[in-house]
C-alpha cells in the first residue's frame, strides 16, 4: 500500500508539472523540456528515498520495541507525506503494542479514510475492536479485509480466533482456520493442533446432542 500511494503521488506530480508546461514544445529537442524532466526525475528520486528511509527506520524501531522512536519517525512521515496511509497503519500498530486502543483505532480509521482498500488497516482494526470488547465490529472489520483480499491469511486467522475464543462459533472458527492453512505458504503446526482440537470438540458436541 505504501508504494501504491507513492506511485499515485508521483503520477499527480507529473500530471501537474506537465499541465504547467503545455506551452513548451513536447519534443526531445527542447532543452527546457529536457531540463524540466531531469529536475522532475531528481525530485521523484529524492521523495522516494526520503519516504522509504523513514518507513524502513520506523519499522526497524518497531521490531526493536523502541516505540517512542518509531512513533516520531512515522509522525514525521505522515507530516511530510500525508497521502500515505501506511504511516498511519504503523502508528496504529505502535499504539496497539502499548494497549492504547483508542489512539490505535483513530490511526487505523484515518488510514482507511485515506485508502479505503487498505486491508491492513481493517485487519488491525478488528484486533483493536476485539481487545476493546467490541466483538461485532471486530468481526465486520475482519470480514471487510477478507472481502477486499479473499486470500489474506492474517485476517482469516484472526477471524478464526474471534469465533473460537470470543463468539463460540466453533463451526465458523474451524472453517476460518482451515482457510488460513490452505492459503498460507506453509501450514502452521500450531493452527493444525487447533483444528484437530476443534474437530474433536465438535464431534463430542454432536454425540452429546444426539443422546439428548
Amino acid at each position: 500500500m505504501f508504494m501504491q500511494h507513492f506511485l499515485i503521488f508521483i503520477f499527480m506530480f507529473f500530471t501537474i508539472g506537465l499541465v504547467g508546461c503545455q506551452a513548451t514544445p513536447s519534443t526531445d529537442s527542447s532543452s527546457s523540456y529536457k531540463d524540466f524532466l531531469s529536475a522532475s526525475a531528481k525530485k521523484q528520486k529524492s521523495v522516494e528515498e526520503r519516504a522509504q528511509e523513514l518507513f524502513v527506520s520506523g519499522n526497524e524501531a518497531i521490531k526493536k520495541k523502541h516505540f517512542q522512536e518509531a512513533e516520531q519517525l512515522f509522525l514525521t512521515l505522515n507530516q511530510e507525506y500525508p497521502e500515505y496511509s501506511g504511516s498511519l497503519v504503523n502508528l496504529g500498530i505502535i499504539y496497539s503494542e502499548q494497549k492504547q486502543w483508542q489512539k490505535a483505532e483513530d490511526m487505523f480509521l484515518r488510514a482507511a479514510g485515506i485508502n479505503s482498500e487498505n486491508v491492513l488497516a481493517y485487519n488491525q482494526l478488528g484486533y483493536v475492536y476485539r481487545n476493546m470488547g467490541r466483538l461485532e465490529e471486530a468481526e465486520k472489520s475482519y470480514k471487510k479485509a477478507i472481502r477486499m483480499w479473499p486470500d489474506y491469511p492474517a485476517a482469516w486467522l484472526n477471524l478464526g480466533i474471534l469465533y473460537e475464543l470470543y463468539l463460540n462459533k466453533l463451526d465458523e472458527s474451524l472453517k476460518a482456520y482451515e482457510k488460513f492453512q490452505s492459503i498460507s505458504d506453509t501450514p502452521d503446526e500450531t493452527v493444525a493442533l487447533w483444528i484437530d482440537d476443534l474437530k474433536a470438540r465438535l464431534e463430542k458436541n454432536k454425540l452429546v446432542n444426539s443422546n439428548e
